[in-house]
């Protein structure tokens, strides 16, 4: 019999409870319209957005503001 444990794995990212007050989130990046933060790395942002007209989500990496 086989273990289908693996399928039934949490797949929804974790997000901190307070998220950094320190980054403000554009409302738009070029065509892009960007819908909440995924992620900051040390180097980079990563976003969550879509395509103006568009429903298919995007992922929109831009370099850190100091950088």
């Amino acid at each position: 019999m086989e273990d289908f444990s693996f399928y039934r794995q949490v797949t929804l990212p974790h997000f901190p409870e307070k998220p950094e007050k320190s980054i403000l989130i554009p409302e738009k990046i070029g065509p892009y319209k960007i819908d909440s933060l995924l992620h900051r790395g040390s180097m980079s942002l990563l976003f969550l957005g879509s395509l103006s007209g568009d429903n298919k989500l995007l992922a929109i990496k831009v370099l850190s503001p100091q950088l």
